[in-house]
């Protein structure tokens, strides 16, 4: 059974055992010009209820952190609960780009998995396609707490895990990871630069002044934006 973000993603379908044969043949067909010196693994991970235009969407972003930051992309399609028994089905692509910096081209190699109900054999498979010498990072978009469940013994091997908490909510990052500090909220790291503003603003008036007259603080934020109303406050209670 196909699935549609493996569908929609770039690559070539090949059959599982011969995923990184295909690669190397891929990375082959571009020339010795080609530079391929990969800096760590990443793995986005999409939740079954992601739709094809956002899978779209973050592959793009990934692609783009993979010409500045080369690595090996790994992406994992979580299927429904009701498709947990369907085939694995896999594809392959390296995108080259022109790096004015080195003056040749360089590559972004992308391996693409749909799975069903994570397994042992499941992860096994996902280690094999990793580049065992470089850390790995991983992306979890739009992965519901039961989905996330069974991959959290494997997490104990990556440097970083992160995902949006305006889109997984909080009880995600409850979760009992084997690395707990591991785990990142890019909620957080989106309003940066609005913290840093308020913050900024905050420091440069007396805290007497700030509070004089203040009775009540009331904390409202729009729908889609629960992560980034807690990150904005604590940086300004921080201050």
């Amino acid at each position: 059974m196909a699935h549609p973000l493996i569908d929609a993603l770039p690559g070539f379908p090949v059959k599982i055992s011969a995923a990184l044969a295909s690669l190397d043949k891929a990375w082959s067909e571009e020339g010795e010009e080609a530079a391929r010196a990969s800096q760590m693994n990443l793995v986005l991970m999409f939740g079954a209820g992601v739709s094809p235009a956002d899978a779209q969407a973050r592959f793009d972003e990934a692609i783009l952190f993979a010409q500045r930051y080369p690595c090996r992309l790994v992406v994992l399609a979580a299927r429904p609960a009701a498709e947990a028994a369907a085939a694995l089905e896999a594809k392959v692509n390296v995108l080259c780009f022109f790096d004015p910096s080195r003056r040749g081209k360089r590559c972004c190699e992308a391996l693409m998995l749909a799975h069903g109900e994570p397994t042992n054999e499941l992860e096994s498979l996902v280690s094999t396609w990793l580049e065992g010498d470089l850390p790995t990072n991983v992306w979890a978009h739009g992965v519901t707490v039961a989905e996330m469940t069974p991959w959290l013994a494997w997490t104990a091997r990556c440097r970083r895990v992160v995902a949006d908490r305006s889109l997984v909510g909080d009880d995600f990052f409850k979760l009992p990871f084997p690395n707990p500090k591991s785990v990142r909220d890019l909620a957080v790291a989106r309003c940066l630069p609005v913290r840093q503003a308020l913050g900024q603003y905050l420091a440069a008036h007396a805290p007497a002044e700030l509070v004089r007259g203040l009775r009540t603080v009331t904390v409202n934020y729009g729908i889609g934006l629960r992560g980034e109303a807690p990150a904005c406050w604590n940086g300004c209670a921080a201050v």
